[in-house]
């Protein structure tokens, strides 16, 4: 897709665009004839160990943020950072302002 979106038809095919666009269509071909004699197979055991990977991370985060939940810190134990907050979580940090009133100080 990079290679198609340099080689676009409103990009200039000359200098550093068509160089850039011959390195990353070498490269491309480079890694296809390389990766042309695995089996099909090997491709999808990737996939699915990246997808088990992702899935185990996800639940010893999940799992690890249960426990803390279930187990609060005692008085002596040293304080945890706090936890970054979305913007406008809280239904009070947004204060809707009414049409027709003024935005930030004004001097008349």
């Amino acid at each position: 897709m990079a290679v198609l979106a340099i080689q676009g038809p409103a990009m200039n095919p000359q200098g550093w665009q068509a160089r850039l666009a011959a390195d990353l269509r070498h490269w491309a071909d480079v890694t296809m004839s390389g990766l042309d004699a695995l089996p099909g197979w090997v491709f999808a055991v990737l996939i699915f160990a990246a997808i088990a990977a992702l899935v185990r991370v996800g639940a010893h985060q999940y799992l690890d943020r249960a426990e803390a939940a279930a187990h609060p810190p005692g008085p002596d134990a040293p304080p945890r950072p706090p936890e970054p907050a979305l913007l406008g979580t809280e239904p009070d940090q947004i204060q809707p302002t009414p049409i027709g009133d003024p935005v930030g100080e004004t001097t008349s």
